[in-house]
């Protein structure tokens, strides 16, 4: 009876259909951006060596970093779900002209810049996602399911891309394999596209404060309060890491294991069992517990 009460979170968001079509979409766009990156990676690889791998994730990350406080406040200017489907449908354009470019053999630069603008594009998508879930759950415990539901289906996206990815890999091209990617990004928009969200009162862009001062709001918290330094610090020690360790996993895919273009998907989606593990975990020992 406990394990069914710590499952009622899934439940509430099937029952609430704009909920169920957000999350059904998050996880299409979770999945796509997971599974994306390995045969990005992989198609590096075979281009440039593990040091265009490096270079490319270096640029990726530095291009989201600068864009992503300026793309991630559209959601609050602007119709959530458009700002959504936007990013959806732009980052599907570029993945599917990344295939079709790896299939005529075009340069590696072309679908470097490609990866780059998805890559970009795509730190406006879960800002809007957060912003809009709270208009669509009728109760605060719909809310709160919604959330954790959203985690999961993280946990799971970024164990079900790479190992999606990792499975294409072992039987089709780059190119193609980047086309299906496109495809589950489609898939987000669908869903988004049927959501029916009520439309927010102040939505006026008029009401928002100048758009730079606003994109720039959590850049001053960072610089003027310390425990937020200290987290953010926290946190980017760990993202760096987990940077290296992507490289390295295409480099021991590679060399080390000899695997090939399949082992990279496989690596990469072992790094997301322990956030699937660490779910079942909590939902099982709240149950055992009684906790909640």
């Amino acid at each position: 009876e406990r394990f069914g009460q710590h499952l009622a979170p899934f439940r509430d968001v099937v029952v609430n259909a704009n909920l169920r079509r957000l999350q059904l979409a998050w996880a299409g766009s979770i999945t796509a951006e997971w599974g994306y990156a390995v045969v990005l990676s992989v198609f590096a690889y075979h281009a440039g060596g593990a040091t265009a791998v490096g270079v490319l994730m270096l640029a990726r990350m530095l291009s989201s970093a600068v864009a992503a406080p300026l793309m991630s406040v559209l959601g609050d200017r602007h119709n959530r779900a458009y700002v959504m489907v936007s990013t959806d449908l732009v980052r599907a354009t570029a993945l599917a002209a990344a295939g079709v470019a790896a299939l005529a053999d075009a340069p590696a630069l072309l679908i470097y810049a490609l990866a780059v603008i998805v890559a970009i594009v795509s730190t406006a998508f879960h800002p809007a996602q957060a912003a809009l879930t709270p208009s669509l759950a009728r109760t605060p415990e719909e809310l709160t399911a919604a959330n954790a539901v959203a985690s999961t289906i993280e946990s799971v996206g970024t164990f079900l891309g790479p190992a999606l990815g990792g499975l294409l890999l072992a039987t089709a091209s780059t190119g193609v394999v980047f086309i299906v990617m496109a495809g589950l990004f489609l898939w987000s928009a669908f869903f988004v596209v049927r959501i029916d969200a009520p439309a927010a009162p102040g939505e006026a862009a008029a009401e928002h404060p100048p758009f730079l001062q606003q994109a720039t709001a959590g850049i001053r918290t960072i610089v003027h309060e310390p425990n937020v330094r200290l987290i953010i610090g926290v946190y980017g020690c760990q993202t760096l890491v987990a940077g290296a360790l992507r490289v390295f996993i295409v480099v021991m895919a590679f060399q080390l294991l000899d695997t090939g273009n399949a082992g990279v998907g496989f690596l990469n989606s072992a790094t997301g069992i322990g956030g699937i593990l660490g779910g079942v975990a909590t939902v099982w020992g709240g149950a055992i517990l009684g906790v909640g």
